[in-house]
């Protein structure tokens, strides 16, 4: 009787805590991409070079997402930060924000999209630390605490 309400005790306590890490992720985020489109970071050539451009209709489709990322409106930020993909399929931070929005939004299939998104992103560029702390974040997510571990050292 005991193991049983301790085991209970320790799934509640885990759910808890995935849920804070959400909420951290979804806010960290946010914070990432004002500093990022607040500083002029989106104007520079090799911002442009990567297809950001403060003008550009990409960029008001990432700051809708974060908006509604905001708000935990997850589908909804998923929407907008897919069309930021589909107008600069280039952009890292574009797909990073996406796999972010998907996870959170937790249908069916947003975990596995989640990993190719972060997945495509790890390939070209192995040291993005968002990438890296996000991956982890899932693999810890779905049981694999020493996969997270390693992805987790990495940024």
């Amino acid at each position: 009787m005991v193991t049983k309400r301790w085991l209970v005790t320790e799934q509640v306590v885990r759910v808890e805590s995935m849920r804070r890490v959400k909420r951290a992720v979804s806010l960290w985020v946010v914070c990432c991409l004002a500093v990022l489109v607040g500083s002029g970071l989106a104007d520079t050539p090799a911002a442009e070079d990567a297809g950001w451009k403060a003008s550009d209709p990409m960029i008001r489709a990432v700051n809708r997402g974060v908006m509604l990322m905001e708000q935990y409106q997850y589908g909804a930020a998923a929407e907008a930060f897919g069309e930021a993909v589909k107008l600069s399929p280039k952009s890292v931070e574009a797909r990073v924000n996406l796999a972010i929005a998907r996870y959170n939004r937790s249908e069916k299939g947003d975990i596995d999209e989640a990993n190719r998104l972060l997945d495509q992103v790890l390939a070209e560029q192995p040291d993005n630390a968002r990438a890296l702390y996000f991956r982890g974040i899932v693999c810890q997510y779905t049981g694999k605490d020493e996969e997270a571990i390693t992805y987790f050292r990495g940024c």
